[in-house]
């Protein structure tokens, strides 16, 4: 009887990773799928947390947290080495997940958002050789002559790149549909540079970007 019973436990705990690791597939896939469509992005993968992923969906109807992670995005003329998306408490349908084997996102209640462009995507989008230090110090070679550089958020989401008085590169960020208009800041590291937000209500756009 023990043998028996020990047996139906181990078949229960197999049948529950199984469905556990199936839904949990099918929701990563089809949000990755959305964030690449969304973004225009060369690829994109997406994970979803924490384990077990059904516990919350079946109980909860939410997610505690979606990580989408979007690489080589374009922004008009300039592309983006890759853009993270993080999304907090999403509220998930059931009904959507299980009948139609689709993620249906209803709501959002936090994101937070980094971009980040190396010296050689800025490079190319300007024709110049871009160079940028940990230190936020950057430089631009324009006809074979170097000269100071500056590569600064204005507007909030606006990138400026300038070098001998003049803006080699304007980029709006919030032409992207994951990536709308809210307060960035610029942080440096060694030959790249990384604009950040959180948003907090989610902007519609957000919402329906990773609905479809």
């Amino acid at each position: 009887m023990l043998r028996r019973l020990t047996l139906v436990v181990v078949v229960l705990a197999v049948l529950a990773a199984a469905a556990e690791y199936g839904s949990r597939r099918v929701a990563e896939s089809e949000l990755a799928a959305r964030g690449r469509r969304a973004t225009g992005a060369q690829s994109a993968t997406a994970s979803v947390a924490p384990f077990p992923f059904l516990y919350h969906l079946v109980g909860r109807a939410d997610v505690p947290e979606i990580d989408l992670h979007m690489y080589g995005v374009p922004v008009t003329l300039l592309r983006l080495d890759h853009v993270d998306v993080s999304l907090a408490d999403v509220g998930v349908s059931r009904s959507d997940l299980f009948r139609q084997r689709r993620v249906r996102v209803t709501s959002i209640s936090r994101a937070s958002l980094s971009a980040t462009m190396t010296a050689a995507n800025l490079s190319s989008a300007t024709g110049a050789t871009v160079a940028i230090s940990s230190t936020g110090q950057v430089t631009a070679e324009v006809g074979g002559i170097s000269a100071q550089a500056s590569l600064t958020i204005t507007s909030q989401h606006v990138l400026v790149l300038s070098a001998a008085g003049r803006a080699l590169l304007r980029i709006d960020l919030a032409a992207n549909r994951l990536m709308p208009g809210c307060s960035m800041s610029l942080a440096f590291s060694s030959d790249a540079a990384t604009a950040t937000c959180v948003m907090s209500p989610v902007p519609p756009s957000v919402l329906a970007a990773v609905q479809r």
